[in-house]
Order: structure tokens, then sequence, then C-alpha cells
């Protein structure tokens, strides 16, 4: 039997970050929706326990959970090396000292199932390393939602400041038009660079 096809791809670029991972992956560990999607972790030449972290969750979840490896080369090189290996209809980056909310990335996978379009934005929360604490929730300015809208339009009306997490994209436009250099832009690359191509997109309150 052939192997079903990833709706979401995850690429979590990680430099020693063994004190983190684990808040990471751990969250994408879901009966709901852990068939759905892969997970690449890019190893980029870490030397301290980021990759024996990471194997444990590589053999619960063998066909979800993968990692590469490479020589430390920087975090637009990683990203660029996950893209190269994902095979999912969708892409999304969380960095390795970045995690989910669970129930939401479930109610996000559903969606995803049931549409077509270049991009998918959602909300994002920073969480104080001092206090401890989420923030509040940064939301997108006017954006339509639970439909699918023309991206084009929106975009001249609103010019929104869109981040990397909030942003959701169809693989093919990145493996097409996306490479990242290691610059201290990268998030921004990661949204600028596949913009032209955007034409549909949804944006859900998640």
């Amino acid at each position: 039997m052939a192997a079903s096809k990833k709706i979401l791809s995850i690429v979590v670029a990680a430099y020693n970050r063994g004190s983190m991972i684990d808040d990471c992956l751990k969250t994408f560990c879901d009966k709901r929706f852990i068939d759905d999607i892969e997970v690449i972790v890019v190893n980029d030449g870490s030397t301290d326990d980021t990759v024996k972290r990471a194997e444990k969750y590589c053999k619960k979840y063998p066909k979800s959970i993968k990692i590469i490896h490479q020589e430390n080369a920087g975090a637009g090189a990683a990203v660029n090396n996950g893209i190269m290996h994902v095979t999912g209809k969708y892409l999304r980056l969380v960095d390795g000292d970045d995690w989910v909310i669970t129930k939401n990335l479930a109610k996000l996978v559903e969606e995803l199932k049931n549409l077509d379009v270049d991009a998918v934005f959602t909300n994002y929360v920073s969480y104080h390393d001092v206090k401890k604490e989420l923030l509040d929730p940064v939301k997108i300015i006017d954006m339509p939602t639970g439909k699918v809208f023309n991206f084009d339009e929106y975009w001249y009306r609103y010019n929104p400041p869109i981040r990397m997490h909030h942003s959701t994209f169809r693989t093919s436009i990145m493996k097409k038009h996306v490479k990242l250099d290691n610059g201290y832009y990268t998030d921004s690359q990661y949204v600028f660079y596949p913009t032209p191509y955007i034409k549909t997109a949804a944006y859900f309150d998640l």
C-alpha cells in the first residue's frame, strides 16, 4: 500500500536547541493529525544533545518525524535544506525554540485538507522568557476570516505586516522560488520571496 500524502510539512531548523527541542517537537505528537503531517528537523551541526533528543521522536513516529544533518551553515541554509526534502502539499516553518498550540494545529490541518490555495495565514503568540507568560496574539490587519480571497487585492489595499510565524505556503511555490541566505532577515525572506506568486489565500483566527 502506498503511503498517504502528507497535507502539511513542517521544517524545524535546529542548532544547539537541546534545552528547547522537546518543547517544540512534543506539540506535533497528536493522534488527531500525526499521520497527516511530516516534521523535518534540520540539525545544523549541533554540538549539544539536540540530535539525541530529536531522535526519540523520530523513532516513535518514523513516518512523520525525520531528522537530516548538515555541517553548521546557518539558519537560511538549514531552511533551504529542509525545503528540498519536504513532500507535503503545504509548508510551514517552526524554529527549534518555538512550539505550536496543538489543538489549533489540529484545526488547521483539517482546514488544509479542504483547501487549494497558495497561502494560509494564522496568528502567533510570543512568549516572555523572563515573566514566563504568553503575550497577546499577533493577528493580521483586516484579513478575511475563514474564506478564500484574492491575495493581490488584499495586499495592495492593506500592505500588512505578515511575519514568518503567520505563514503557511504551498510547497511547490517554495521549492521553485525560495532560497534563503544566512543574513539577519531570513524570516522576512521566507515571507517576501513567495509573495509575488501568491494569488489565492485563506486566513483562520487560530
